[in-house]
Order: C-alpha cells, then structure tokens, then sequence
C-alpha cells in the first residue's frame, strides 16, 4: 500500500503502560498538528521506541489514519508474518493490516491501519469525541495513549486536499 504522508512533530508529556512488561513510562506525546500528524516518543533502559499517528493519503486518494511504531530493539520486524490482525482502539477490537516497512536508511517500522471501513470510522471518532487521549493497544507492541488534541481540526484540514 503505498500514500502520500503530510506530516510534521511537536512534544508533551503523557503515560504510556507498556503491555509485554507491564511497566508504567514516561512518554513524550504530541496534540495533533494542521499537518496531520501526532507522535509518541519513549526511552526505557536499553531501548527507544517511537510511535506516530498520522492522517495520509491513500494511492486510491482515501484519507486514512496510519500508525507507525519504530524503535525497540532496532528490529521490529523482518518480514508481515506474525503482525497482529487487531488491535484495541478504546478497548474495543479492531481488524488492521498491518505491514513491515523500511526507512531509506534500512531501519524497519512497523505500519497499520484499519481493515475496513467501519473500523476506520470508529477510530475518526474515538479521536473526534476524546476531550484527551485515545488507547490503542498494539497486540504485543504495546499501549499507546494518543492525543485526541487538534484530532478534528487536523483531520478536516488534511482530508479537504
């Protein structure tokens, strides 16, 4: 699947409970911004892991919501066999494709987006109606608490292209 990304970062501080420890972290969280995009950031002992949410252009010209997870242990992935096919969006199941991706410096990340469209909608409006943060509960990768902040804004100014 290949989109057009409109993006760009800024940081806040957040809590982020990471599934596969347990561990609660301190985490740098951004409120969405007019280029579609919101990051989470962490540095646990050993390892760095970094989240992005980010509204992105489809090649069939679909705006949809993609998540980016790099970082870890530096590799996340070799290949798609064994990415999770759901993950939690305020605790409710949502089918994903997820796939493996590389950055044009061969680091791997991992990518996902919603399976269909009734999940693509429930995860617009789990942003839409949040006064705060949404949970996403990657399936072994973790739970992330994105920012809800500027969601609205954002997605009408990057879906209006």
């Amino acid at each position: 699947m290949k989109f057009k990304v409109i993006a760009f970062t800024a940081m806040c501080i957040a809590n982020v409970a990471v599934a596969e420890s347990k561990e609660e972290v301190f985490w740098f969280k951004s409120q969405w911004n007019v280029n579609g995009f919101a990051t989470v950031h962490a540095a646990r002992t050993g390892s760095r892991q970094y989240w992005e949410a980010m509204i992105a252009t489809s090649k069939a010209g679909e705006s949809n919501l993609y998540f980016n997870h790099s970082g870890g242990n530096g590799v996340l992935c070799t290949s798609d066999e064994g990415l999770p096919k759901t993950i939690k969006v305020s605790d409710r199941d949502i089918q994903v494709f997820a796939w493996c991706k590389e950055y044009s410096n061969k680091t791997k990340y991992i990518s996902f987006t919603a399976k269909n469209p009734k999940g693509k909608e429930y995860i617009k409006n789990a942003f839409r109606k949040s006064p705060d943060v949404v949970k996403i509960d990657f399936s072994g990768f973790g739970t992330v608490y994105f920012s809800a902040k500027g969601f609205t804004k954002s997605w009408e100014m990057n879906t209006a292209l």
